[in-house]
């Protein structure tokens, strides 16, 4: 008996169950029969834990592609051209892993870095909010103390010329 996954020969113990990965899932098994005298008319019947009904194949291989990735059971015993049953019903156990991507541990860690990604992201849009919130009190403020500059220059100006000698009295009321 060989198991052949994707073309390739693995090494398997019938008593432990074969473990592969979830690009592994191409899976022919060829098996030897009992009947030495008339090879070709000895019939192997087979199913997967999860089909209901029996399959049969004569070539003594077992062919399943694209398997789904879960834990397998195969069942299968061999008949003669008679239809009588020449061995016990026999099993092999495998089973194909999910991808990583699939895992339960992947999925926590995809989470967590959304997760951190959204928190930085939330923390630098507030640091640019509190610069520009910054940069506009600061002009406000540079606004107001040069109007407040301009006015109080006018201001002295104003008195400069009120309290001059030189000064005509028509111009006094509008200066005031």
């Amino acid at each position: 008996n060989k198991i052949l996954i994707n073309k390739s020969e693995i090494k398997f113990n019938t008593k432990e169950q074969v473990k592969l990965k979830h690009n592994q899932n191409n899976i022919d098994i060829e098996l030897s029969t009992c009947n030495y005298i008339e090879p070709e008319k000895t019939n192997i019947h087979f199913r997967l834990d999860s089909d209901t009904s029996w399959s049969i194949t004569n070539s003594g291989t077992i062919s399943f592609t694209n398997l789904a990735p879960n834990n397998y059971t195969l069942f299968y015993y061999e008949t003669n051209n008679e239809g009588s049953k020449i061995s016990d019903v026999n099993t092999l156990s495998f089973s194909i892993s999910n991808p990583f991507y699939k895992s339960w541990w992947f999925i926590c860690i995809l989470f967590l870095f959304i997760l951190i990604t959204t928190y930085i992201l939330f923390i630098i849009r507030k640091k640019s909010q509190q610069k520009v919130k910054i940069i506009r009190h600061q002009i406000s403020r540079d606004l107001h103390d040069e109007l407040g500059a301009n006015v109080s220059s006018i201001n002295i100006l104003t008195q400069l010329i009120k309290n001059s000698h030189d000064s005509n009295d028509s111009v006094k009321p509008f200066l005031e």
